[in-house]
This record gives C-alpha cells, structure tokens and sequence, in this order.
C-alpha cells in the first residue's frame, strides 16, 4: 500500500477535485457495440466508467450524492493508495476496502466528512472516526454491486469481484458480531444497526406542548412559532424524507375532487412517487401558516418551500422593522438545528412534567433527528392505530416490505404494556 498521502494535504484534494469533478463527461469517449441485436456502448476507462455509471443514478439529488460520495471512496483507494484499476480488482481487493471502510486513517476523516462540499478544506471521504454501524458498510456493498454489475452490463469488465467476498461480510454475520460484542464487551469494528425508534406518544405530545410555549412578542419570535408548530406536524404527518421535505414546494399539494380531500405528491428516493392524503390537522396547520405570511389559505398554487427559510432583516435597516421575507429551502444542517432547538424545549418540559414516561422511552430527545419525526409517525401508525402494514409501506414510500418491517420492532414503551 502507497504511503503518498498517509496525511491529507491540500494540494492532493486539488488534485482530486479536478479529477472527479471538474471533467466533464464527454459522450464522444463511448464507443458503440452490437451486441445480442442491441446496442450497447463500452467506456473507455475507469473515470468514465464511474461518471457514466453515477450519471444513472441522477433521479434524486440525495441518492445521487450517496453513490457519488461511495464510487469516490472507492476511486481514492483503488488509484491512491494501491495503484488499481477497475479491471484488475480482485474479491479479495472488495473485502479490504470493506475492512478500510470500517476503519479508515484519521487523515481521511473530518468532522463533516463527505457532507461538506469537497471545495472546501473540511472535505473529506469519511467522517471524524468512529464505529460505523453494520447498515452503512451494507449500504456500501450494495452500491459496490451494483456498480460492478452495470460495468459487467456494459461489458467493461468480464467478472464481479463482489459475488465472489468471504461470508465475513454477509449481513446477517456482521449484524450477530456486532449485537454479541455489545453484550458480552468482545471487540467488534462496527456498531450494530439500530431499528427505526420514534418519539412515543408523551413525547410527541410534550414535542408540541413545548411549540404553544415559545414566546410570540415580538414579529421575529411570531415568525419562529409559527413557522415552528408547521414545520413539525408537517414532517409527522406526511412522513416526509429530510431531502424530500426541503426539494418540494406548496405546488405539490393538490385537491382529490372524488374523495374531496387534499393530497401531497412527492418524488423520493429513486424519484419513486407516492401520493399522500392530508390529515386535517396538518391542513388546518398549512392553513393557519400560509394565512400568517398573507398567502391564500390554500396551497397548490404557489412555489413556497415545504421547508422554507427565512431572511430576517435588522430593526434600522431601510423596512424600518422586524419584517420577514421567504428565501430558498432550508438546508439541512438549517433544518437539523432548527429540529435540535425544539427538541431540546421539549426535553425540558418533559423532564419537568413527565419524569415517569421519561425514562420509559426508547430514544431521547438529545437522539432525536429530523428524520426522527418519520420514525414516529410510522410506529404510531403500527402500534397505536393498528394500520396495516403494507399501508404504512406506501406512507413510507419503502420499495421492499422488510424495510417497514424494521418499525415493528417493539420498544421498550410498547413491552411495558404487558406488565
């Protein structure tokens, strides 16, 4: 193994910025090839085998960046550091990226890792070290097959190296080692996958307790609550993705003239699209919220972000006061804080009015993620409305039923009901 850039150095991220970036993917580089009747086009090398390959994978700026971010992963180590190309890589070559994966040099790590744009200094493949869960090397498998098989597809390479990996690296023995090592303290490189825990039912409620609570003086804090009380019912209600949330707008919202209800119709992972009924709360909330900014009390005619932001201007600037503006989505570090923020008063409320249900929940309020909210909705759904799954599949816009079958794991709230 090269030992050129043990240290990460900004003249080597130059380099790799103007290698995977700033090239452009000129289709004159395929050749054409009859083949079976059909016509297939081979790539010439392995840069353009990659883009062509991610290319594919465009539909959805968040699936996009996540095969974009593994096939650079995979690029730095195969040409970096152990000199490979895409033809000569072995089974065994696959396992030893897996294990680099698992636990990769500090120099390669950063805080913020592949969620920074690689422009900036605090780019790097991985995040700052730490156990990564059993999910996200599965994850990183199963975008390694399915680059190989495409490059099989089109006759770039004759074999897949990822058929051929030892079952070390099998999904059901990674998941085992990592659960025995938590209970029986044996080392294990990953951490095990954890299954989707919402919010229980005290807790969701507490969430909104605590939103009627924050302070409405002044313009500013009116435009925080409001905003506050849409954002979170918004997100329970629909199920929304964090990515799906801040790509849609109010013209995804539309009026269902045979069942007389609203709906949403929103395009996720893959560009999958489903289509969701409005709950009449979450309604009457789009309502109030559009009502408070002088927007027609209905939406479906507007480009208003699902999750906008806000330009807040200063008291002696020429508006002459606190006045509010909409501007571009939320981002989703934004979106996260904005989350954090509420949460964090509703920890404090619950831990002074709750004390009990507290320490009963499976996850706390300091966990808690935007995608959380999701998580809460689909358990409720389950446990506490009884809504049949293959439902609560298509809320989710899951592709695969085992997928949902994750929110089915009873949590420790749900097996106190047996005492």
């Amino acid at each position: 193994m090269k030992n050129a850039i043990a240290n990460w150095s900004t003249d080597f991220q130059k380099s790799v910025f103007q290698e995977l970036i700033e090239r452009d993917v000129d289709q004159s580089k395929f050749k054409n090839v009859n083949h079976l009747n059909s016509l297939q086009w081979t790539p010439e090398n392995d840069w353009l085998a990659a883009k062509s390959f991610v290319s594919k994978k465009s539909g959805s700026k968040a699936t996009e960046r996540r095969y974009t971010r593994e096939i650079y992963r995979l690029f730095l180590w195969m040409r970096h550091l152990n000199d490979l190309c895409l033809k000569e890589v072995t089974p065994e070559d696959i396992e030893e990226y897996l294990r680099f994966c698992i636990n990769p040099p500090s120099s390669w790590c950063s805080k913020k890792g592949g969620n920074a744009p690689i422009t900036s200094r605090e780019w790097r493949p991985f995040k700052d070290k730490q156990k990564p869960s059993v999910n996200s090397i599965q994850n990183t498998l199963s975008i390694l097959k399915s680059f190989f098989s495409y490059l099989k597809d089109v006759q770039y390479v004759t074999g897949d190296p990822t058929r051929d990996i030892s079952g070390e690296f099998r999904s059901s023995i990674m998941a085992a080692a990592a659960v025995k090592s938590t209970y029986l303290n044996h080392e294990y490189p990953c951490k095990p996958a954890r299954n989707p825990e919402g919010l229980t039912h005290v807790q969701w409620l507490c969430l909104l307790e605590s939103i009627e609570e924050m302070p409405t003086r002044t313009v500013v804090q009116q435009l925080k609550y409001e905003r506050a009380r849409y954002i979170v019912r918004m997100l329970y209600y629909t199920g929304l993705r964090s990515d799906e949330a801040r790509t849609h707008t109010h013209k995804s919202f539309s009026y269902d003239s045979v069942r007389k209800i609203w709906k949403i119709t929103v395009y996720g992972k893959g560009s999958k699209k489903r289509v969701l009924p409005i709950h009449q709360e979450l309604l009457d909330s789009i309502k109030r919220f559009r009502d408070f900014h002088g927007l027609s009390c209905l939406p479906g005619t507007d480009k208003l972000p699902i999750f906008p932001n806000y330009r807040i201007y200063e008291p002696n600037n020429k508006h002459g006061g606190e006045t509010k503006e909409f501007s571009n989505p939320m981002s989703e570090s934004g979106a996260m804080e904005l989350l954090k923020s509420l949460y964090m008063l509703a920890d404090k409320r619950m831990k002074e009015n709750y004390p009990k249900e507290e320490s009963q929940a499976s996850i706390s309020y300091h966990e808690a993620t935007l995608h959380t909210l999701r998580h809460s909705r689909a358990r409720h759904l389950i446990f506490n409305d009884g809504v049949d799954l293959r439902v609560v599949q298509a809320f989710l816009g899951h592709s695969k039923i085992m997928t949902t079958q994750l929110y089915t794991e009873p949590s420790m709230d749900d097996l106190l009901k047996t005492m």
